[in-house]
């Protein structure tokens, strides 16, 4: 019993070990943003995962790449797929928590914006969202994810990660004055 149990807890040790996800390498040498990066939404198996192609690691089946930010800072982010996806299926990011434009080429959920490029992206193609984060927004753990017409399958087949604002920006002790003003009732 106890060779069965040292077999599941090592067995468990290493799943854990390989969901470990990769941290996005931003490239702080871009022009028109602070930092640029890619992620490329890729096919692992019978998984799906944003991964970071710069990173020099093969895709992670059981976790996609972690996004940080930093506050009053702005981001270009690429996004390419290599998915196979069949003929009229795309993918696309959105985020949550994040307090950004609803606008193209920002978080614009509804891919709407009259005369910009088509942020559906169709396998060999590729979008630049640009996020960027107000001096004020709180720090905290959000989360991303495809959002198309295929949300659902994209999500459960891993097209979803963590998004981090680290607190501070240039004054890590400071705190939004709307975070310590909150009243409870």
């Amino acid at each position: 019993m106890m060779l069965l149990s040292l077999v599941i807890a090592l067995g468990l040790a290493a799943v854990a070990h390989a969901a470990q996800p990769t941290t996005l390498q931003w490239d702080a040498s871009c022009s028109g943003a602070d930092f640029c990066g890619t992620v490329v939404a890729t096919k692992v198996g019978s998984n799906m995962a944003y991964h970071d192609d710069s990173a020099g690691t093969p895709p992670n089946p059981l976790a996609s790449v972690t996004i940080r930010m930093q506050r009053c800072k702005t981001y270009s982010l690429t996004l390419k797929s290599n998915l196979g996806l069949a003929n009229g299926e795309y993918t696309s990011i959105h985020t949550h928590g994040l307090h950004v434009s609803g606008n193209a080429p920002g978080d614009n959920v509804l891919h709407d914006a009259p005369g910009e490029t088509d942020p559906f992206v169709k396998d060999t193609t590729s979008f630049t969202y640009k996020y960027s984060v107000p001096c004020d927004h709180g720090g905290g753990t959000f989360w991303y994810h495809s959002h198309t017409e295929q949300t659902a399958p994209q999500i459960s087949a891993g097209l979803a990660g963590a998004l981090i604002v680290e607190d501070g920006g240039d004054n890590p002790e400071q705190v939004p004055a709307w975070i310590s003003e909150m009243k409870y009732a």
